[in-house]
């Protein structure tokens, strides 16, 4: 799973990730890793992926955009 979303200057990214092991959560500012998690269990994820949505709610109210996977686009709400 990927979330992206941009404004005309920066853009920030949610990836996750999963392998035997469990699953990697990575959120990006641009090129730059600001959190990089790792969690057998997916309710680990489900936080991860809850705290990027209100990060990225806030973001959406002041004009972001948000591309999800695939290049398909988000209107903001």
């Amino acid at each position: 799973m990927t979330r992206h979303l941009v404004n005309d200057t920066d853009e920030r990214r949610l990836l996750v990730t999963h392998d035997a092991g469990g699953w990697n959560v990575i959120e990006q500012r641009g090129t730059v890793v600001l959190r990089r998690v790792r969690r057998r269990l997916w309710q680990g994820v489900e936080r991860e992926i809850q705290r990027f949505e209100m990060a990225a709610g806030e973001l959406k109210r002041r004009g972001w955009i948000e591309y999800w996977s695939g290049g398909r686009r988000v209107s903001p709400s």
